[in-house]
């Protein structure tokens, strides 16, 4: 909620953003949390350009790394521009 009330903010100028930079963002409490898939969710809604960086593999890693969220962002990525 937080996130997206950020990305709605009149002066918000969309660009890229980078999960994992300080620290993997598939710790292990992520399975529960999952606060990593609820980020991309939400930057996924509005179509915003994201790179995760992480040590994975890791089992944490893995259900968010082949999710549909991540699918559908790298579909739209590989996808010829107009």
């Amino acid at each position: 909620e937080l996130l997206a009330a950020e990305l709605r903010k009149p002066g918000y100028k969309p660009s890229a953003i980078a999960l994992g930079t300080n620290t993997d963002p598939y710790q292990p409490i992520e399975r529960e949390m999952k606060i990593t898939r609820s980020v991309l969710e939400t930057l996924a809604a509005r179509s915003e350009a994201a790179a995760v960086v992480s040590a994975a593999p890791t089992p944490a890693a893995a259900p968010i790394a082949e999710s549909p969220i991540v699918r559908r962002a790298r579909e739209r990525a590989a996808a010829p521009r107009s």
